[in-house]
């Protein structure tokens, strides 16, 4: 089967958050929530900023190695969608392991056949913040044009293994 993960989550640069510049996990949801909003993603932003913070008060979604994961899955999510922030400093955010998140990827999708592919794609992006060579290309994001190539060539793999198994 051959899938192109731009076919599920199109590479935009408007959810791509550079240098984010915040202090506490709260006010990374809240940037996220504003570019999802303003690319028509998120369809009602204050529940989905609830939803987020609803989500990580059952556990920390920082992963280690400095990448944490956010997600959710609503009806207030329009499309599937992947944004990536790269936080000017290391944010403390609570990871298992104690090193402060340096790359958040935030996966979102909603409920029914537009959002089929929400637990695989969480788990090809999890899978790669668990890899040492992964991690690397997740932590050396800077422009969109990491991201994307991110998306390309280090999820679209993990996300085909995923839906081989």
């Amino acid at each position: 089967m051959t899938l192109d993960i731009s076919s599920l989550v199109q590479p935009d640069p408007g959810l791509f958050l550079p240098a984010l510049d915040v202090h506490r996990r709260e006010e990374l949801f809240a940037a996220f929530v504003e570019a999802l909003a303003a690319q028509g993603v998120a369809l009602h932003a204050d529940a989905l900023l609830r939803l987020l913070l609803e989500r990580e008060a059952l556990g920390t979604t920082g992963l280690g190695g400095g990448v944490a994961i956010p997600h959710a899955r609503a009806f207030v999510v329009g499309r599937p969608a992947i944004a990536c922030a790269r936080l000017r400093r290391a944010l403390d955010y609570g990871a298992a392991d104690g090193v402060p998140v340096q790359v958040a990827l935030l996966v979102v999708a909603p409920y029914g056949n537009a959002g089929s592919l929400y637990t695989p794609l969480l788990a090809a992006v999890a899978d790669a913040a668990h890899d040492e060579a992964a991690r690397r290309d997740l932590l050396g994001i800077e422009t969109f044009e990491d991201f994307a190539a991110v998306l390309r060539t280090t999820l679209r793999p993990r996300l085909r293994q995923v839906l081989a198994r």
